[in-house]
C-alpha cells in the first residue's frame, strides 16, 4: 500500500472517530439512565458492560483529531472517586464499602461522556430526549399503579394512598422531578404546546405518591427554568401560577393535606436525629470519614448500645443511610470527600451560570443545570443517597452536562486545544 492510501486511510479514521466518539459518548449515558426507571440494583454483568462501553467511549474521545478531548474536565471525577478510595483505605469495613462502592466508577464516567456528547448537537439532544422519556416512563409506572394495584414495571403493589412505583419507595420518585428540567431543555424556546404538558406529566408522581421530597423538587425545579428563561415579569406570574396550583391541590387531596399537616406538626422527625447522629461520626472521623455506604452498619450497632440524643434513643430499624446528602459526604467521607463535592459543585455552578446566558440549546441545558443542582440540594438536606444508583447518575450527569454547556466554542465546531 502506498504511503499515500495509507495517509488518507488515516485521515478517513481519524474523521470516523471525531464524528463517533458523540454518539458513543450520548449511548452510554442513555442506557445509564435506562437503568432508573424499574427501581432494582443492576446485575454485576449489565454493569460491567456498561462501564466496558463507557471505557471504550472516554478511549474513543481522547482519540479526537480535532483537539476537543483537551476541553474535557474531568478531575472532579477523580477528586471525588479518589477521596472515595481514601476513605475504603482507612475504614474498617473495607470490603463492604468496596461492594457499595461498585457502581460509583461507572456512573463517574457520566460525567466524562455528557461533556464528549456536547460535542454534537444532535447527541446531546438525545441524551435529553432519554431523560424526557425517564420522567414520562416513571410517571405511566405510578400511574399505571394507582389503576391496576401493581406497578408497571415490577409489579410492586401500592401500600394505601402511598404509590411508589417500581422503586418501591415513594421519595424515590424525585427522580422524575430532578430529570423533568433537562428533559425540558430538549423542547425549543416557544414550544409551550410540548413543555407545558411535559411539565404537568412530571409532577404525577409527586402528586400521586403524596411524596414531600419529589413534590419539592418539582416546584424548586419549575421555578427554577421559569425565573432564568422567562422574563422578569412573565417568570414573577408563571412561579406564582405554580405556587398557587401547588397550594390548591395540597388543599384539596386528602392524602397531600395529611403530608402537609404531619410535617408541619413533626418538621424534620427523626431526620434531626439523624443529623446530629451522622455529626458524631463525622467528629469521630473527620479526615477521611467512617466509609462509604458504612452508615447502617454504624447505625445498627449505635442502636443496640442505646445511643440517644436529647433521651430519645435510635430506632432499632434498619436505617441504611443518614437522609442528608451533606452530612453523608461529611460522615462517610469526611474533609476530603466534602471538599472534592465542594470543587466539583462550585465550578458547575459557575460555568452552568456563565451559560445560561446563550440562547441556543447550550443555554437552556445550562438553565436545566442550574434547576437540577437547586431541586436536589433542597431535597438532599432530608433526604437522598448517594448509596442509590440513580442519585449517582443524576448528580454525574449533571456535573457532566454543567461543565459542558459553560465552555464558550460551538459543540458543532472543532476547538483548538485549550
Amino acid at each position: 500500500m502506498s504511503s499515500a492510501g495509507a495517509m488518507n486511510e488515516q485521515g478517513v479514521a481519524r474523521r470516523m472517530i471525531g464524528a463517533g466518539a458523540p454518539w458513543l459518548a450520548a449511548s452510554f449515558v442513555v442506557l445509564c439512565l435506562a437503568t432508573i426507571p424499574a427501581g432494582v440494583p443492576v446485575p454485576l454483568k449489565a454493569m460491567t458492560a456498561l462501564g466496558a462501553l463507557g471505557a471504550v467511549s472516554v478511549f474513543v474521545a481522547r482519540a479526537d483529531p480535532h483537539g476537543r478531548w483537551q476541553r474535557v474536565t474531568w478531575w472532579p471525577v477523580a477528586a471525588i472517586l479518589g477521596a472515595m478510595v481514601v476513605s475504603v483505605l482507612n475504614c474498617r469495613l473495607p470490603g463492604l464499602a468496596t461492594e457499595r462502592s461498585t457502581s460509583a466508577g461507572v456512573f463517574a464516567l457520566i460525567a466524562v461522556a455528557a461533556q464528549v456528547a456536547a460535542w454534537n448537537r444532535r447527541a446531546l439532544r438525545l441524551i435529553l430526549i432519554a431523560c424526557a422519556g425517564l420522567v414520562v416512563v416513571v410517571a405511566a409506572d405510578v400511574g399505571w399503579q394507582r389503576v391496576t394495584g401493581a406497578s408497571l414495571l415490577r409489579a410492586v403493589p401500592g401500600a394505601g394512598a402511598g404509590l411508589p412505583g417500581s422503586h418501591g419507595n415513594t421519595n424515590d420518585l424525585a427522580v422524575a422531578s430532578l430529570m423533568l428540567p433537562l428533559g425540558m431543555a430538549a423542547v425549543p424556546a416557544g414550544w409551550w404546546i410540548v413543555s407545558l404538558p411535559l411539565a404537568i406529566f412530571g409532577g404525577v408522581p409527586a402528586w400521586l405518591s403524596a411524596s414531600r421530597q419529589a413534590a419539592l423538587t418539582w416546584v424548586v425545579g419549575l421555578c427554577v427554568v421559569a425565573g432564568v428563561r422567562l422574563g422578569r415579569r412573565r417568570a414573577v406570574v408563571a412561579i406564582l401560577a405554580v405556587v398557587v396550583a401547588v397550594a390548591a391541590t395540597v388543599a384539596l387531596t386528602p392524602a397531600l393535606r395529611d403530608r402537609a399537616v404531619q410535617t408541619w406538626r413533626e418538621g424534620a422527625g427523626i431526620r434531626e436525629q439523624l443529623t446530629v447522629y451522622g455529626m458524631e461520626l463525622f467528629a469521630e472521623h473527620p479526615v477521611t470519614g467512617i466509609g462509604p455506604g458504612l452508615f447502617g452498619q454504624y447505625y445498627q450497632l449505635d442502636a443496640r448500645e442505646g445511643w440517644s440524643w436529647r433521651g430519645t434513643p435510635l430506632p432499632k430499624v434498619g436505617m441504611p443511610w443518614v437522609h442528608s446528602l451533606p452530612v453523608e459526604v461529611l460522615c462517610e467521607l469526611g474533609l476530603i470527600g466534602a471538599a472534592a463535592y465542594a470543587a466539583t459543585l462550585w465550578v458547575v455552578v459557575l460555568r452552568a451560570w456563565r451559560g445560561r446566558r446563550s440562547p441556543d440549546l447550550h443555554g437552556r441545558v445550562a438553565v436545566a443545570v442550574l434547576a437540577v443542582l437547586a431541586a436536589g440540594a433542597l431535597a438532599g438536606l432530608v433526604d437522598l443517597t448517594f448509596i442509590k444508583d440513580w442519585v449517582r447518575c443524576g448528580f454525574w450527569l449533571a456535573v457532566g452536562l454543567g461543565l459542558a454547556v459553560g465552555r464558550s466554542v460551538s459543540p458543532d465546531r472543532p476547538s483548538s486545544p485549550a
